[in-house]
C-alpha cells in the first residue's frame, strides 16, 4: 500500500477499523471535504456522523485562532461519557490541518 497507508495508521488491522471510515465519508456526504461533492456516501452507522459534525462544529466555532487542538482534546470535547477514542478525530484534524475541510 505504500506510504500514504501510514498517514493515520501504522498496522493494519487499524486501516481496516470502521470509524475512521465511517467518519471521512460522514464528512464527504455533508460536503465539508474540498472537491467532494455532497452525496450519499457514509454507511448507516450515525453515532460516528454526530461526532464528526459535532467536531467540526468545534472546529469552524474556533474562529481559527491560533491554540493547537489534539485528537484527545477534541474527542473530549465531543463526547464526554468515557467512550474509548477510536481514531475519528484522527481523520478530521488531518483534514482540517491540511486545509481539506470547506
Amino acid at each position: 500500500m505504500g506510504n500514504s497507508s501510514k498517514c493515520f495508521f501504522e498496522t493494519k488491522a487499524a486501516r481496516k477499523k470502521s470509524c475512521p471510515k465511517s467518519t471521512f465519508l460522514s464528512l464527504c456526504e455533508v460536503g465539508a471535504v474540498k472537491s467532494i461533492l455532497k452525496g450519499n456516501y457514509a454507511p448507516k452507522v450515525k453515532e460516528n456522523k454526530v461526532y464528526a459534525l459535532k467536531a467540526l462544529e468545534i472546529l469552524r466555532n474556533r474562529n481559527n485562532k491560533p491554540e493547537i487542538i489534539g485528537v484527545i482534546n477534541l474527542w473530549k470535547l465531543v463526547q464526554n461519557q468515557g467512550k474509548s477514542h477510536n481514531s475519528q478525530m484522527d481523520v478530521i484534524l488531518a483534514l482540517w490541518n491540511n486545509g481539506l475541510i470547506i
